[in-house]
Protein backbone atom coordinates (compact mmCIF):
# COMPACT_ATOMS: atom_id res chain seq x y z
CA UNK A 1 0.00 0.00 0.00
CA UNK A 2 1.80 3.05 -1.24
CA UNK A 3 1.03 6.32 0.77
CA UNK A 4 1.56 9.12 -1.90
CA UNK A 5 -1.97 9.90 -1.74
CA UNK A 6 -1.72 10.38 1.96
CA UNK A 7 -3.17 14.09 3.42
CA UNK A 8 -0.31 15.67 5.58
CA UNK A 9 2.36 18.39 5.13
CA UNK A 10 5.73 19.11 5.66
CA UNK A 11 6.62 22.61 7.10
CA UNK A 12 9.60 24.12 6.84
CA UNK A 13 11.37 23.33 9.97
CA UNK A 14 10.63 19.48 8.32
CA UNK A 15 7.88 18.85 10.89
CA UNK A 16 5.04 16.24 9.76
CA UNK A 17 1.84 17.68 10.35
CA UNK A 18 -0.98 15.50 9.82
CA UNK A 19 -5.03 15.99 8.75
CA UNK A 20 -6.41 16.72 11.91
CA UNK A 21 -3.35 19.55 12.58
CA UNK A 22 -1.26 17.37 15.10
CA UNK A 23 2.35 18.02 15.07
CA UNK A 24 4.60 14.63 14.55
CA UNK A 25 8.60 15.02 15.55
CA UNK A 26 10.87 16.40 13.08
CA UNK A 27 11.77 14.02 10.09
CA UNK A 28 14.42 14.53 7.45
CA UNK A 29 12.62 16.12 4.43
CA UNK A 30 13.87 14.46 1.37
CA UNK A 31 18.18 14.78 3.16
CA UNK A 32 18.79 11.60 1.07
CA UNK A 33 21.20 9.28 3.20
CA UNK A 34 23.21 8.89 -0.35
CA UNK A 35 24.53 10.84 -2.78
CA UNK A 36 26.88 8.53 -4.61
CA UNK A 37 25.78 5.71 -7.07
CA UNK A 38 23.49 3.41 -6.15
CA UNK A 39 25.12 0.43 -7.85
CA UNK A 40 27.61 1.07 -5.35
CA UNK A 41 25.67 -0.61 -2.99
CA UNK A 42 22.87 -2.80 -5.04
CA UNK A 43 22.97 -5.19 -8.09
CA UNK A 44 19.92 -4.74 -10.20
CA UNK A 45 18.86 -8.07 -11.03
CA UNK A 46 16.16 -6.98 -13.63
CA UNK A 47 13.02 -4.45 -14.42
CA UNK A 48 9.97 -5.25 -12.63
CA UNK A 49 7.85 -1.73 -13.78
CA UNK A 50 7.81 1.09 -15.91
CA UNK A 51 5.87 3.79 -15.79
CA UNK A 52 6.19 7.31 -17.28
CA UNK A 53 7.89 9.15 -14.44
CA UNK A 54 10.81 6.42 -13.99
CA UNK A 55 10.70 2.79 -13.50
CA UNK A 56 11.14 -0.04 -10.90
CA UNK A 57 14.30 -2.76 -10.29
CA UNK A 58 14.00 -5.96 -8.26
CA UNK A 59 17.81 -5.99 -6.72
CA UNK A 60 20.00 -7.44 -4.12
CA UNK A 61 22.55 -5.24 -1.52
CA UNK A 62 25.77 -5.82 -2.18
CA UNK A 63 27.85 -6.84 1.04
CA UNK A 64 31.39 -7.88 2.55
CA UNK A 65 34.61 -5.51 1.71
CA UNK A 66 34.45 -6.04 -1.74
CA UNK A 67 31.04 -5.57 -2.63
CA UNK A 68 30.73 -8.65 -4.87
CA UNK A 69 28.10 -10.84 -2.17
CA UNK A 70 24.59 -9.85 -1.62
CA UNK A 71 22.43 -10.53 1.17
CA UNK A 72 19.09 -12.78 0.19
CA UNK A 73 16.97 -10.46 0.86
CA UNK A 74 15.43 -8.74 -2.25
CA UNK A 75 14.96 -4.70 -2.73
CA UNK A 76 12.50 -2.87 -5.07
CA UNK A 77 14.79 0.32 -6.46
CA UNK A 78 12.14 3.04 -7.64
CA UNK A 79 13.59 5.37 -10.11
CA UNK A 80 12.31 8.61 -10.72
CA UNK A 81 13.21 10.52 -13.43
CA UNK A 82 13.25 14.24 -11.98
CA UNK A 83 13.28 15.71 -15.16
CA UNK A 84 9.64 14.72 -15.88
CA UNK A 85 7.55 15.49 -13.02
CA UNK A 86 6.86 19.06 -11.76
CA UNK A 87 7.71 21.08 -8.38
CA UNK A 88 4.40 19.88 -7.08
CA UNK A 89 5.30 16.38 -7.61
CA UNK A 90 8.48 16.80 -5.45
CA UNK A 91 6.76 17.79 -2.76
CA UNK A 92 4.30 15.51 -2.35
CA UNK A 93 7.18 13.22 -3.05
CA UNK A 94 8.99 14.62 -0.44
CA UNK A 95 6.01 13.85 1.95
CA UNK A 96 5.58 10.24 0.84
CA UNK A 97 8.99 9.81 1.58
CA UNK A 98 8.18 11.20 5.39
CA UNK A 99 5.63 9.38 6.13
CA UNK A 100 6.63 5.90 5.06
CA UNK A 101 9.96 6.73 7.30
CA UNK A 102 7.21 7.65 9.94
CA UNK A 103 4.87 4.45 9.20
CA UNK A 104 5.97 0.73 10.37
CA UNK A 105 3.37 -1.70 9.70
CA UNK A 106 3.47 -5.32 8.04
CA UNK A 107 1.21 -4.14 5.72
CA UNK A 108 2.39 -0.94 4.13
CA UNK A 109 5.60 -1.26 2.04
CA UNK A 110 8.82 0.14 3.95
CA UNK A 111 11.66 2.63 2.65
CA UNK A 112 15.11 2.00 3.57
CA UNK A 113 16.87 4.29 1.95
CA UNK A 114 17.05 7.17 -0.62
CA UNK A 115 19.47 7.67 -3.15
CA UNK A 116 19.37 11.62 -4.79
CA UNK A 117 21.83 12.07 -8.19
CA UNK A 118 23.71 15.27 -7.20
CA UNK A 119 23.86 16.57 -11.18
CA UNK A 120 20.14 15.21 -12.15
CA UNK A 121 18.38 15.35 -9.15
CA UNK A 122 16.77 12.22 -9.86
CA UNK A 123 15.83 10.59 -7.09
CA UNK A 124 15.86 6.48 -6.25
CA UNK A 125 13.90 4.94 -3.47
CA UNK A 126 15.40 1.84 -1.72
CA UNK A 127 11.31 -0.07 -1.23
CA UNK A 128 10.71 -3.56 0.26
CA UNK A 129 10.18 -6.01 -2.51
CA UNK A 130 6.68 -7.17 -2.47
CA UNK A 131 6.05 -10.63 -3.22
CA UNK A 132 3.38 -12.00 -5.85
CA UNK A 133 3.00 -8.45 -8.28
CA UNK A 134 -0.31 -6.91 -8.82
CA UNK A 135 -3.22 -8.19 -7.24
CA UNK A 136 -5.73 -7.46 -10.65
CA UNK A 137 -3.83 -10.31 -12.21
CA UNK A 138 -5.19 -13.15 -9.56
CA UNK A 139 -8.94 -11.77 -10.17
CA UNK A 140 -11.19 -13.12 -9.65
CA UNK A 141 -11.08 -13.54 -5.81
CA UNK A 142 -13.12 -16.19 -3.89
CA UNK A 143 -14.97 -14.39 -1.09
CA UNK A 144 -12.99 -16.01 1.54
CA UNK A 145 -9.56 -14.46 -0.44
CA UNK A 146 -11.46 -11.40 -0.92
CA UNK A 147 -12.00 -10.91 2.71
CA UNK A 148 -8.97 -11.88 3.80
CA UNK A 149 -7.07 -8.45 1.45
CA UNK A 150 -9.57 -6.79 2.88
CA UNK A 151 -8.97 -7.45 6.03
CA UNK A 152 -5.22 -6.74 5.35
CA UNK A 153 -5.83 -3.25 3.81
CA UNK A 154 -8.19 -2.51 7.04
CA UNK A 155 -5.61 -3.36 9.54
CA UNK A 156 -3.00 -0.64 7.69
CA UNK A 157 -5.42 1.98 7.01
CA UNK A 158 -6.73 1.59 11.27
CA UNK A 159 -2.76 1.98 11.65
CA UNK A 160 -2.35 5.11 9.82
CA UNK A 161 -5.54 6.56 11.19
CA UNK A 162 -4.22 6.08 14.53
CA UNK A 163 -1.08 7.59 13.64
CA UNK A 164 -3.50 10.60 11.95
CA UNK A 165 -2.36 9.62 8.35
CA UNK A 166 -4.84 9.70 5.76
CA UNK A 167 -5.09 7.72 2.75
CA UNK A 168 -7.19 9.36 0.13
CA UNK A 169 -6.56 6.83 -2.83
CA UNK A 170 -7.89 3.62 -1.02
CA UNK A 171 -9.28 1.53 -4.14
CA UNK A 172 -10.09 -2.12 -4.76
CA UNK A 173 -9.51 -3.77 -7.75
Amino acid sequence: MGCGQSQSAISGSGELKTFDGVQKPQYQVLAPEFHHDIGDDYTIIKKIGRGSLGHIDLAEKKVGKSGKGTDSRKYAIKSIIASRVSEQFKLELRNEIQLLRYLDHRNIVKLYSVYVDRETDDCKLVLQACEGGDLNKYAPYSEEEAARIVKYVCSALQYMHDKHVMHRDSEFF
